[in-house]
């Protein structure tokens, strides 16, 4: 078991780095950047905070598929072994991808997938032979052979999710995200060293300059004619417009029509969040060459804008939510380093601002999960040898945990658990204490699941995944 959770967890963290390292080589040939820009995507607390779940397999999944595809087409001279082998890797990676199941996450970065995979379709369109259509095809059907196989087997299951509460009659409008979520990035600084806030992995988000990155993109477009002819135009202004329609989705929201037809309906705005925060991070990236390129800015209009946006900054954090979070040892700190993230940016400074979310990304990122040797405080407990000891003398016994967590802790160690955490509502005993279905509405849904013993019986919804029997 130990070897087999290390190979896992030790192989996913390898994975997650490369894959945003190479994303990074699309928008930028400096290796500097490509490092630095990779550490700060694959280590961003939105990637660590939510790196055991859905989101981070989608994202390597997703990722792959993509650097796969820009290597197919970048390289079309390679001999047909070799582009099936890389077909077959497209192939593993695209079903990953789809069999996450988790439509918050992939609809939004599905969006993102397809502007790299439309740009080096779209490069290499004329050199591509009757060979790379048949490859293309025969991937593709194969992909869509297996998913309706699985469809067709899992198909009972299916309906039951598509038919609960919640996610399957989600429906998302956008628009809910609030002054709060602008500043959190800030906030994520902290996140690995404080208990204040009560469930992290949702505030969660990607460490960049937002204010600084909208003056630089504004000036790279005033010169859309000259830029026009570059070879990167494409890829920025499509990531621009991209990161401009989530920023929409988030902060003012879409009519139900478009919603639908986007299917953003399934996103809601904090988790296309992630998203807008990959987004901005690749764009950061290819504006600090830009600037770098061009001086944008003088010595003295850089710390002006730097000045202003830090006193814009502080106004904001200190009249939120958050502003009771910070102490004067934080607030140095926070915005020490925001001012070198926005003067590094502004000014072109490739390698201090690779240094700067370096920096950031072993703060902030780094430290979320911790190194761990063995797992132990799951089997080897007094308590987990006790459950399995009573579980040895009565083995068809049904158990149940206090909370999702004590639910998860029996089923890590072997024994059938009522609770804990459930994809899909399990009517078997919910019909039971439940037969005329009045708490439907609280316990058809995904949900991490809490039992109290009571005379009486009652579901109480804790939040949209959670409730408590």
């Amino acid at each position: 078991k130990e070897i087999g959770f290390s190979f896992y967890w030790s192989l996913k963290m390898i994975a997650i780095i490369m894959v945003s390292i190479e994303i990074v080589k699309k928008i930028s040939k400096n290796n500097i950047l490509a490092l630095s820009g990779g550490l700060a995507l694959a280590f961003a607390p939105a990637m660590m905070w939510w790196f055991s779940t859905a989101v981070a397999d989608g994202y390597i999944y997703g990722l792959t598929v993509v650097i796969l595809f820009g290597y197919y087409m970048q390289n079309l001279e390679w001999r047909i072994w070799k582009k099936l082998l890389i077909a077959i890797g497209i192939s593993i990676a695209l079903l990953g991808f789809v069999f996450v199941f988790y439509p918050a996450f992939q609809v939004p970065f599905g969006f993102l997938m397809a502007v790299f995979i439309l740009i080096d379709f779209i490069k290499a369109f004329k050199k591509l032979k009757i060979q790379d259509y048949i490859i293309m095809l025969t991937t593709i059907i194969f992909c869509l052979a297996l998913v309706l196989r699985f469809a067709i087997i899992s198909w009972g299951d299916i309906q039951t999710m598509m038919s609960t509460v919640y996610p399957g009659h989600r429906e998302e409008l956008g628009g809910n995200l609030t002054t709060e979520n602008l500043i959190q990035y800030i906030v994520n600084i902290f996140f690995p060293y404080t208990g204040r806030i009560e469930n992290t992995c949702e505030p969660s988000t990607h460490i960049y300059s937002l204010t600084a990155l909208i003056i630089l993109l504004i000036t790279y477009f005033k010169n859309i004619k000259e830029n026009k002819k570059q070879q990167d135009f494409s890829v920025i202004t499509l990531l621009t417009i991209l990161y401009v329609v989530y920023f929409i989705w988030e902060y003012v929201g879409f009519n139900k029509l478009i919603s639908k037809i986007t299917f953003m309906y399934f996103s809601p705005a904090i988790r296309c969040n992630i998203i807008l925060g990959i987004i901005g991070v690749l764009l950061s990236i290819a504006m600090v060459q830009k600037a770098e390129k061009n001086k944008y800015f003088t010595r003295l209009q850089g710390i002006l804008i730097t000045l202003v946006v830090i006193v814009f900054t502080y106004i904001i954090v200190k009249n939120s939510a958050y502003g009771t979070f910070f102490n004067t040892l934080k607030y140095i700190i926070a915005f020490t380093i925001l001012a070198a993230l926005i003067y590094f940016l502004i000014m072109g400074k490739t390698k201090l601002w690779s240094a700067t979310i370096i920096g950031i990304a072993i703060i902030s990122g780094c430290t979320v999960n911790p190194i761990a040797v063995g797992i132990a405080p799951v089997t080897d407990t007094t308590i987990a040898k006790e459950i399995r000891k009573i579980a040895a003398e009565n083995s068809e016994e049904l158990w149940i945990g206090n909370s999702n967590i004590t639910g998860q802790y029996l089923i890590a160690n072997g024994v059938k658990c009522l609770n804990g955490v459930n994809n899909y509502p399990n009517f078997g005993w919910l019909s039971i204490v439940d037969p005329e279905k009045k708490f439907n509405e609280v316990y058809n849904r995904f949900a991490h699941i809490s039992i109290s013993l009571s005379k009486e019986t009652n579901f109480e919804l804790v939040g949209q995944d959670s409730y408590t029997a």
